[in-house]
């Protein structure tokens, strides 16, 4: 069973806001581990404090999401998923479905990668880290629609070996 990770952006505000409907601070801001493999995070794309349903997205479309610390293009980022790993069955909170349409995402995460590693650089954590997701029309329209961008922790492990 992956490790769930559940997450309010308002997309009107680009903040994080609880299941209240309150901004949140660092302390409470989501957090992925190195190593971690099987991690999914379902958010929620809300609009204010009401926290009213993202309704922009429909099934059509594609996604990619990445977490990294840098804006750099030649640099691998530290944690990359394809539309593949978006939506899938049983991802969502309860082992539901997603409803891309009333803007809930599940995400698949592998923060089990060398590039992970390498960007901790012997950090217990890192605070300057970004989940990016972009968004892209349908096939038929390719071009590249929205892109949220959200703080995540990123944590290290005292003996990674």
């Amino acid at each position: 069973m992956p490790k769930r990770e559940t997450i309010y952006f308002d997309v009107t505000e680009n903040l994080l806001r609880n299941s209240c409907g309150d901004l949140i601070g660092i302390r409470d801001w989501p957090e992925i581990y190195y190593k971690d493999e099987d991690v999914v995070l379902c958010i929620y794309l809300v609009r204010g404090d009401a926290l009213l349903p993202f309704t922009e997205l429909t099934a059509a479309m594609t996604f990619t999401a990445s977490v990294d610390y840098d804006f750099s293009n030649t640099s691998n980022r530290m944690v990359s998923t394809a539309d593949s790993g978006f939506n899938v069955a049983g991802d969502w909170i309860s082992d539901g479905n997603a409803d891309v349409t009333t803007g809930q995402l599940s995400i698949q995460i592998d923060a089990d990668t060398t590039r992970f590693g390498d960007a901790m650089e012997n950090k217990g954590s890192r605070f300057d880290t970004r989940l990016e997701i972009r968004v892209y029309n349908d096939d038929s329209n390719p071009k590249q629609r929205n892109v949220f961008r959200m703080p995540i922790i990123c944590r290290n492990l005292q003996d990674a070996s």
